[in-house]
C-alpha cells in the first residue's frame, strides 16, 4: 500500500480488475462532463449583462454555454458560430470573443482524454499483496515444513526455471556465431533486460590450481 494519500493497493481477479479499470474510465467520464457544466455556468454567470442591451454574438455565446452537455460539443459549436460570422464585417471581433473560449474546451477535451486514457493505470500488475503487515523473505533452507515447500518454494522454483529456460532459449542461439546480434535482435521478447548480454572470458583447460 501507499499510505492515505496515494491509497492502498487493491488486489482483485483478472474479470474483477477488468470491471474495475471500465468502471474508473466511465466515472471519469461522467465527472468530467459534470465539471464542464460548472464551468459553462460559471462563464455564463460571469459573463451575464441582464442590464443592458447587448447583441446577437452575445445571445448566441450564452446560448451555447447553457445548452451544451460535453466540451467536444461545446468546442465544434463555437467552431459554427465562428464559421457563420466569418463574412460580417465584425468577424475578428468575433474571433476575438469566441476563439478563447474554443481553446478552453480543446484543452478540456485533451485533459478529458488523457484523464480516460490513463485510468488504466490503477493496474499495477499482476503481483498479489496477500497480507501487508506479514510480508518478509521465504527460507529456502527451511525442508522441515513439507507444507510451504509444497506449496511455495516448489511451484516458485519451477516457474523461475521455466522462465529461465524460456528467456535462454529466446535470448541466445548457441549456433551462431554472435550472441549479441541475435539478442539484439529479439529485444521485443524482453532480451534487454541485461545491459550486456554476453560477458567476454577466456577458458583455460590447463591452468593450475591457484590455491
Amino acid at each position: 500500500s501507499y499510505g492515505k494519500v496515494l491509497g492502498a493497493t487493491l488486489t482483485l481477479g483478472r474479470t474483477d480488475g477488468t470491471l474495475l479499470i471500465a468502471f474508473v474510465a466511465f466515472f471519469v467520464t461522467v465527472v468530467g462532463s459534470h465539471i464542464w457544466r460548472i464551468l459553462c455556468f460559471s462563464l455564463h454567470q460571469a459573463s451575464s449583462k441582464a442590464t443592458t442591451p447587448q447583441d446577437t454574438l452575445y445571445h448566441q455565446r450564452q446560448t451555447i454555454l447553457r445548452n451544451t452537455s460535453d466540451p467536444s460539443q461545446g468546442a465544434f459549436k463555437f467552431l459554427q458560430l465562428v464559421w457563420a460570422w466569418r463574412r460580417s464585417g465584425s468577424s475578428p471581433r468575433v474571433r476575438r470573443r469566441i476563439l478563447p473560449i474554443v481553446g478552453g474546451t480543446v484543452l478540456a477535451v485533451c485533459g478529458l482524454a488523457v484523464a480516460s486514457g490513463f485510468s488504466a493505470k490503477v493496474a499495477l500488475g499482476s503481483e498479489v499483496l496477500m497480507l501487508g503487515a506479514n510480508c518478509a523473505l521465504v527460507s529456502n533452507t527451511d525442508t522441515t515444513n513439507t507444507t510451504l515447500s509444497e506449496t511455495v518454494l516448489s511451484p516458485r522454483g519451477e516457474r523461475r526455471h521455466q522462465a529461465a529456460a524460456i528467456y535462454a532459449q529466446q535470448c541466445y542461439n548457441s549456433g551462431s556465431s554472435s550472441s549479441s546480434s541475435n539478442v539484439a535482435s529479439t529485444t521485443g521478447y524482453g532480451c534487454d533486460t541485461f545491459v550486456e548480454p554476453r560477458l567476454p572470458f577466456t577458458a583455460a583447460t590447463n591452468a593450475p590450481c591457484p590455491f
